[in-house]
C-alpha cells in the first residue's frame, strides 16, 4: 500500500470559449507544475472543452504541444454547463487525488503543492480549499464588494482548519478532492444541483458536493497557503449580471439546507417555506436603495421558488420512494 504523501494527482481545467483569454491561467499553471514537490506528483493535465465554438481549442492545443512534460490532454465534453465539465474530468482522470482550476483563475506558483498538503496528513481529507482572492479588472463597486462571496471570495482566515458545520460549503474555482471520497458520495449519478449552464447561474453543486462526503465522515478542509486570484471583468460588476447572480446561486439554498439537515418531511420545507415569504415581505417594504433592492428582491423571489420547488418534490411520489431507500442519496 502507498503511502498517503506518495498519492499522485490529476490537474483539471474546464474552460468554455475564453479564446486568448486563457492564456495568463495557462502560464500560470506551466509555472505551477514545474515545482519539483508537484512535477513528481503529476499523472496528468486535462483541459475540459465545454463544447467550445472560438479558437480555445487551439490555443489549449499549442499549450499541449509547447508543455510535453505537462501530458495535457484536451477532452471534448458536449453538455453544455460547469457541473458536466466538471464530472467529465472526474471520469476521465485516473489519479487518486484531483485538483482544480477554473479557467479564469491565476494560481499561486504554490497553490498545487500547498492544496496536496491536508491529503497527506489526513486520510480522511475529502476536499481541500484554499484562499480564493478577487482580482478586479477595475476598483470594485460597493455592490461587487457586497456579493464578493458569490463571486467566489474564499478565505476562512490566516490557519488551516477544518469546516464541521453541517450546511458548510467551499467554491469550486479552486480546490482538490480525493477520488475515494467521491465515489462514495455517488455524486456522479444522483446530484441534486445541475449549477451553471451558459446565461443561467444557477449554483450549488459544489457545496452540495462538501455535504454529501461530511455526511458520509469524509473532512472538508481549509488551508490558507493555496492561494488563487479569480479574475473579475467589468462585465461581473454590472447590475445586471450581480442579479442574476444573486438569483442563482439563491434557487440551491432550500435543496442545500434540505441535504445538510438530514432530509426532513415537507412540513419542515413548509415551515421554511414561510419564512422565506416573510423576509421577501420584508425586502419590499423596507430596502429602498434602488440598485440594492433590486438585488435583494432578486435573491429573496429565488429563495421562495427554492423552497416552492423543493416542496413539491417533497411532497411527489419519488420522495415517497426515497424515504422507503429506493432512491440512494447519501
Amino acid at each position: 500500500m502507498a503511502e498517503i504523501a506518495s498519492l499522485p494527482v490529476s490537474l483539471g481545467l474546464c474552460t468554455f470559449n475564453r479564446g486568448s483569454a486563457i492564456v495568463p491561467t495557462l502560464r500560470a499553471i506551466a509555472v505551477m507544475c514545474s515545482h519539483p514537490g508537484v512535477a513528481s506528483r503529476l499523472v496528468e493535465f486535462l483541459v475540459i472543452d465545454n463544447n467550445c465554438t472560438d479558437n480555445t481549442p487551439t490555443i489549449v492545443d499549442e499549450f499541449a504541444n509547447a508543455h510535453p512534460h505537462l501530458r495535457v490532454r484536451r477532452i471534448v465534453e458536449p453538455v453544455q454547463g460547469i457541473a458536466h465539465a466538471r464530472a467529465c474530468f472526474f471520469r476521465s482522470s485516473t489519479a487518486p487525488l484531483m485538483a482544480m482550476l477554473d479557467d479564469d483563475t491565476l494560481p499561486d506558483p504554490d497553490w498545487l503543492n500547498s492544496i496536496l498538503v491536508p491529503f497527506d496528513s489526513d486520510p480522511r481529507a475529502g476536499w481541500v480549499g484554499g484562499r480564493i482572492e478577487l482580482q478586479f479588472a477595475s476598483p470594485p463597486s460597493a455592490l461587487a464588494r457586497r456579493y464578493a462571496t458569490m463571486l467566489a471570495q474564499q478565505d476562512f482566515g490566516a490557519m488551516p482548519m477544518m469546516l464541521t458545520r453541517s450546511d458548510q460549503g467551499m467554491a469550486s474555482a479552486a480546490f482538490a478532492m480525493r477520488r475515494e471520497a467521491l465515489i462514495a458520495t455517488d455524486w456522479l449519478n444522483t446530484r441534486l444541483l445541475g449549477g451553471r449552464t451558459g446565461a443561467a447561474l444557477e449554483s450549488g453543486e459544489d457545496y452540495e458536493l462538501c455535504i454529501r462526503m461530511r455526511r458520509l465522515g469524509w473532512h472538508v478542509r481549509y488551508t490558507p497557503d493555496a492561494h488563487v486570484r479569480h479574475l473579475i471583468p467589468d462585465r461581473r460588476q454590472s447590475i445586471e449580471y450581480l442579479e442574476r447572480l444573486a438569483r442563482g446561486v439563491s434557487l440551491s439554498k432550500a435543496q442545500l439546507k434540505w441535504l445538510a439537515s438530514g432530509q426532513p418531511d415537507a412540513d419542515w420545507a413548509r415551515t421554511h417555506l414561510r419564512r422565506a415569504q416573510s423576509r421577501l415581505l420584508r425586502a419590499k417594504c423596507l430596502e429602498w436603495r434602488p440598485d440594492l433592492r433590486r438585488l435583494k428582491l432578486a435573491e429573496h423571489h429565488a429563495r421562495v421558488e427554492s423552497w416552492e420547488r423543493l416542496l413539491e418534490t417533497l411532497t411527489s411520489s419519488d420522495v415517497e420512494q426515497a424515504s422507503r431507500g429506493q432512491i440512494r442519496m447519501p
